[in-house]
């Protein structure tokens, strides 16, 4: 039997905001969620939601896991390991004869690949792999906007760009901080050295440096302006005005005051 969509990450940040508006909009017997634990089958099945356990490691099982799927939403992997995952799946998606994959990614500077981020690099060869493989057919905004882009169809074989319509800068981030916490924090601008080394000392959980020097090249890149592009699809496919990043982050303040990243 054929399934219509596959949504990985669905006990992700923005899986389970694509799995809710599948859920309010499209019928129960059209799609599945997916996770790379097995341990979350009965959360979904208890809802009446079909699951599939989709390990990005676990290559013996991918192919029977994709099986018969016509749309696959495609998470990016957190692990350091994410390209060998997403060779794997993508490798599997195409064995299985998967219709449509779409794939979700941070973007560092929109359609273009001059970011010196090594994440956005990763990202990018994940792009090019499934254009490679698939030629043939290739947080709750975020999700409905991928879930409505989904259900709608179309884009095969283009790479969509969602964003607000507005950029923020540093310095207006650290205002609307200060004005929704009612702290007095200053901005700062320091040394690519100086932030790892200060990064490392205050850190109480134990990361390693190489974790900070992955962040320290993301701010690299959110200097050179790779967060300054905009595109209009998200507008387009919402429907509305997506939220402008200062009330994204009155929000996100509100119901965490003391909410931190990474």
């Amino acid at each position: 039997m054929t399934l219509k969509y596959l949504i990985t990450g669905a006990t992700g940040g923005l899986g389970k905001h694509v799995l809710g508006h599948f859920i309010e909009n499209v019928p129960l017997s059209e799609f599945a969620a997916a996770s790379s634990k097995s341990s979350n089958k009965a959360i979904f099945e208890d809802r009446g939601i079909a699951f599939r356990h989709v390990d990005y490691d676990d290559t013996e099982s991918l192919d029977t896991r994709l099986r018969d799927v016509e749309n696959l939403l495609f998470l990016s992997s957190s692990s350091k390991e994410r390209i060998g995952q997403h060779i794997n799946l993508i490798n599997a998606a195409k064995k299985a004869g998967v219709k449509h994959v779409w794939y979700t990614s941070l973007a560092f500077g929109g359609f273009e690949n001059n970011s010196r981020s090594p994440i956005q690099a990763e990202h990018v060869l994940t792009e090019k792999l499934l254009k490679d493989a698939l030629q043939t057919n290739p947080n709750t905004e975020l999700g409905e906007a991928t879930a409505r882009i989904m259900v709608r169809g179309g884009y095969e074989n283009q790479i969509v760009l969602f964003t607000s319509e507005e950029t923020i800068t540093a310095q207006e981030t650290v205002h609307v901080i200060n004005e929704t916490t009612n702290r007095q924090i200053k901005f700062q601008s320091v040394s690519r050295e100086e932030y790892i080394r200060a990064s490392l000392v205050r850190d109480a959980s134990g990361k390693s440096q190489q974790h900070f020097e992955i962040i320290a090249g993301i701010w690299d890149d959110i200097n050179d302006g790779a967060l300054c592009t905009t595109h209009p699809l998200m507008h387009e496919i919402l429907g509305r005005e997506p939220t402008k990043p200062q009330d994204a982050l009155k929000q996100l303040l509100t119901e965490n005051r003391d909410f931190r990243y990474p």
